[in-house]
């Protein structure tokens, strides 16, 4: 029982903070921070592959 009300508390987080534009920020924030080191990881990857092919 105490997982469905914590569902409903998160929903209703949700809305407000949907309501009040904090969640799009916040949610944009973060996938550009995600992005920007998913990235650098990808970056870093393909240069060790490289040096290790030659």
């Amino acid at each position: 029982m105490k997982q469905v009300s914590l569902l409903q508390d998160l929903t209703l987080f949700l809305k407000v903070s949907e309501v009040l534009g904090t969640f799009p920020a916040l949610f944009g924030f973060y996938s550009t921070q995600r992005e920007q080191t998913d990235g650098k990881r990808a970056k870093r990857l393909f240069n060790l592959r490289k040096t290790v092919t030659n």
